[in-house]
């Protein structure tokens, strides 16, 4: 079983076990949100002296040997259509858990094969990380953010995979799933913004709708 790439994934463990690679995932988004809070901390106080930081989003990698014609053609999902290496960037998994123990369980189950985890090369951005950052940052110290912390790169958040645009970097894993973390972050984030209500207490499925008609018949 191939190891996946150095500059994809790095601290690599691989997993037979759903369980095990998602307290795997969690530990590591936890280390890194721990990490940043801890940073963005000396930097409320004046802190300057602290290096610009180095917090990564998780990586979930597979490499599939074959697929078996009979799973490619009846499954909608936990299950890849073709031979290859496929992954994905992963934030907030202790909010997904069960989803990622659901899709990783009938991943390993479908395409006998062992399930990678490990340390991105995306960096998350700090006020995807922490939503209560800018409570303790003086407006002068707000131009400074980008000296110490990454911030949200726009460039890097699309619907690629889902239009059925994306072209995969010669050498790199086709995806694993069709939004990658910084856009999960950013459709997380919008909730709060425009509800005032954390992601954590919405039910699994959200209707958008800006026609009051529509939203009254829902209701």
């Amino acid at each position: 079983m191939p190891e996946p790439p150095d500059h994809i994934i790095s601290d690599a463990q691989s997993f037979n076990d759903p369980v095990a690679a998602v307290d795997r995932l969690c530990e590591i988004y936890a280390n890194a949100k721990t990490y940043l809070l801890e940073h963005s901390e000396k930097f409320a106080v004046g802190d300057r002296q602290i290096d610009k930081q180095d917090a990564r989003y998780a990586y979930l990698w597979i490499d599939v040997p074959k697929v078996d014609v009979k799973t490619r053609r009846s499954l909608s999902y936990g299950s890849v259509s073709n031979i290859g290496e496929y992954g994905t960037t992963i934030t907030n998994p202790t909010l997904f858990r069960s989803y990622l123990l659901e899709q990783i369980e009938l991943i390993l189950s479908n395409h006998d094969t062992l399930i990678w985890v490990g340390i991105s090369n995306r960096q998350i951005p700090i006020t995807f990380a922490l939503e209560n950052l800018t409570a303790d940052i003086k407006q002068e110290q707000v131009s400074q953010l980008t000296d110490k912390f990454h911030l949200p790169n726009l460039s890097d958040i699309d619907d690629d995979v889902a239009s059925g645009t994306h072209r995969p970097t010669p050498g790199d894993p086709k995806p694993l799933s069709l939004f990658g973390a910084e856009r999960i972050d950013y459709s997380l984030s919008r909730l709060r913004h425009y509800t005032g209500t954390s992601p954590e207490h919405f039910q699994r499925f959200v209707l958008f709708t800006n026609y009051q008609r529509y939203v009254d018949e829902f209701v």
